[in-house]
C-alpha cells in the first residue's frame, strides 16, 4: 500500500515537473516573440523617422512634400501594416 502511494506521488510529481517545464518553455517563447515584435516596431519607427526627415528637406515653397516612388512605397508598406 505504501509503495503504491509513493509510486502515485512520484508519478504526480513527475507530471507536475513536465507541466512546469512546458509552462517555462511557453513563457520563454512568448518573451522571445515579444522581443522580436519590439525590435520590428523600433526598426519601422526608425524607417518612418528617416522618411520624415527626408520629407522635411524636400519641401517646396508652399510646404508641400515630394517623395520619390521608392520612398513613398516604403512608407505605404510600413503604414499599411499598422
Amino acid at each position: 500500500m505504501a509503495e503504491e502511494l509513493m509510486e502515485t506521488i512520484t508519478m504526480s510529481y513527475s507530471r507536475l515537473e513536465r507541466r512546469e517545464k512546458r509552462f517555462k518553455d511557453a513563457v520563454k517563447k512568448a518573451e522571445q516573440e515579444r522581443d522580436q515584435a519590439i525590435e520590428k516596431a523600433e526598426l519601422e519607427k526608425k524607417e518612418i523617422n528617416d522618411i520624415l526627415e527626408e520629407a522635411k528637406s524636400n519641401r517646396d515653397d508652399e510646404g508641400r512634400v515630394t517623395l520619390n516612388k521608392a520612398t513613398f512605397d516604403k512608407l505605404l508598406s510600413i503604414t499599411t501594416k499598422l
